[in-house]
């Protein structure tokens, strides 16, 4: 049933995901994927503070995969709760201390924040991590645009946790 849920979220129905994980864990309600799977599908939908609360008990069900942790502090970001967005990311980044995605997230928070300078040095040591072709040119113009811009850097980033 669990394989069901995410072959609906990665298809694009939401909803129909939301019901099936729901399912899931009327029947098992310690799995952490079928928390995380709920948590996107919510994501998917705008519906941040379920988001938020799926992620967070799948982040606390299994605190060593750092996916649950993103998907809590995007959940937090898309609801404007920055201050709380950026302490899960430097709890991320104390606990996983080379996961890309974390310092990315966090450099973007802080832009958005106006700390430019702790932004780019996020950035920065993101880029030391290994980023493909693809994370390396996104966030060189994220460093670029830190230089006077003042678009939001969470809202157009690309950063979702889509890839559940």
């Amino acid at each position: 049933m669990l394989d069901q849920a995410f072959e609906k979220l990665q298809a694009g129905a939401y909803e129909p995901a939301v019901g099936t994980f729901t399912a899931c864990l009327a029947i098992a309600p310690d799995v952490a994927d079928a928390f995380r799977g709920r948590g996107a599908a919510y994501f998917e939908t705008k519906n941040w503070q379920a988001a938020q609360g799926d992620f967070q008990r799948a982040r606390d069900l299994n605190p060593d995969d750092p996916e649950n942790w993103i998907g809590l502090g995007l959940s937090l970001a898309m609801d404007l709760r920055i201050f709380p967005a950026m302490d899960v990311m430097q709890k991320l980044i104390q606990k996983h201390p080379d996961y890309l995605r974390g310092y990315l997230m966090l450099g973007l928070l802080q832009l958005r924040h106006g700390e430019v300078q702790k932004g780019r040095d996020y950035l920065q040591t993101a880029l030391t991590l290994g980023p493909s072709l693809q994370e390396k040119h996104f966030i060189e113009s994220e460093l670029i645009r830190a230089n006077g811009t003042t678009r939001d850097p969470v809202q157009g980033s690309g950063v979702s946790p889509k890839e559940y």
